[in-house]
């Protein structure tokens, strides 16, 4: 008779060995997989090494740096100045991030001078070479692409990221670039050849269109409310607008809750616009949405595709079909959006379901705010 052959249970990740390969004394035939962290992807894509790669990877030098800043565990200068929320923050990155901040900083800093001098000389090289073309090329050539269109549209998403974290330099310079911008942009819609006004014009309502506000330069001595009326009409400013772009319309995009859902919506039009290019030339959502930002939310574009357009009455359905759902792919935790948490703490409700209906509620109150009566409204022209 033969004897009863005992099986191992095979522990959790574990991998079973070649049938050949003949254990050693003491071993299981599983062989073990050491736990190791996943490292973190970035908001960009690219995988950041773990803190424990990063110190691993140090020369002796850059060890005896980062065992001196382990020691003195985080900054304590300027503390005067700081708010009682900034302590806070203060204190909490001492105790969670200090470490990998400073381990992060001495890796970063290796190639950093290298890095920044091959981008720099990178734009310069692409910008002499894109503005001689615009010089020397006549029309109508003049749709040639740029390098430097898609290094400016790419460096300003960043940049706005970086200000919404509280980045000092980011801010200013996002201000100063407002300023020098909308300034370019009045220049070149008051040009004094009429033709070339309106050719500008032109390239612009694709734009303008879409949005209920435009960027003007306003004086302190005179609000240049005459001259914001000719641009708009110019631009058929909110011509195409989801919301209500009306000189009847009440509402406020300074009121918090509305700027979160029109910045929430406005990603619906653009991919509304590629869905329908895409049912016109037989393409799915998938394939029309990969190359855009937009590819994370295809599934709930595609769900609010057949949506009717946005009114007082249709205001519930696109919070429960588009803007809802896109909030919490956005914010699995409602609290860690100021906006969300501001109304949260003024319902507090006491549990996720709660929290939903006091955001749903505040929504859809948003959305008819900004809606139309009805689809017979009078659209800017």
């Amino acid at each position: 008779m033969k004897k009863a052959q005992r099986k191992e249970a095979r522990p959790a990740g574990a991998k079973k060995t070649k049938p050949n390969a003949h254990p050693k004394a003491g071993e299981s035939h599983f062989e073990q997989k050491p736990s190791v962290p996943k490292p973190a992807a970035s908001r960009t894509g690219r995988v950041r090494p773990t803190l424990e790669a990063m110190v691993q990877s140090f020369t002796p030098k850059e060890r005896k740096d980062f065992e001196f800043y382990r020691r003195i565990r985080g900054p304590d200068v300027l503390t005067e100045q700081l708010t009682p929320e900034q302590k806070a923050e203060r204190d909490q990155f001492r105790a969670e991030k200090w470490l990998e901040y400073k381990a992060r900083s001495i890796q970063y800093g290796r190639s950093y001078a290298a890095r920044r001098a091959a981008a720099i000389k990178a734009i310069h090289s692409f910008a002499d070479e894109s503005l001689w073309f615009a010089e020397n090329t006549p029309h109508p050539f003049k749709l040639y692409s740029t390098p430097i269109v898609e290094f400016a549209r790419l460096s300003c998403r960043y940049l706005q990221d970086l200000a919404r974290w509280g980045n000092e330099d980011a801010i200013q310079e996002l201000a100063r670039l407002a300023m020098d911008l909308t300034e370019t942009l009045d220049e070149l819609l008051s040009h004094p050849n009429a033709g070339t006004v309106e050719h500008i014009a032109e390239i612009i309502r694709g734009i303008a269109a879409k949005v209920p506000y435009w960027p003007v330069l306003y004086h302190r001595h005179a609000a240049p409310k005459k001259h914001f009326r000719v641009v708009a009409d110019l631009l058929h400013l909110g011509a195409k607008c989801p919301v209500n772009a009306s000189k009847g319309a009440k509402y406020q995009l300074q009121t918090s809750i509305n700027r979160l859902v029109w910045n929430t919506l406005r990603p619906f039009q653009d991919a509304h616009l590629i869905l329908a290019w895409a049912e016109k030339h037989k393409k799915t959502a998938e394939e029309a949405l990969s190359w855009t930002t937009l590819r994370k939310e295809t599934p709930l574009f595609k769900r609010s595709y057949r949506l009717k357009p946005l009114t007082k009455s249709t205001a519930e359905k696109w919070a429960d079909t588009a803007i809802m759902p896109m909030l919490r792919v956005r914010y699995p935790d409602f609290y860690a959006e100021p906006v969300l948490k501001t109304i949260l703490e003024k319902r507090n409700p006491k549990s996720r379901e709660a929290e939903f209906t006091a955001i749903r509620k505040a929504v859809i109150q948003s959305l008819r705010s900004l809606a139309v009566n009805s689809l017979d409204k009078t659209r800017p022209s």
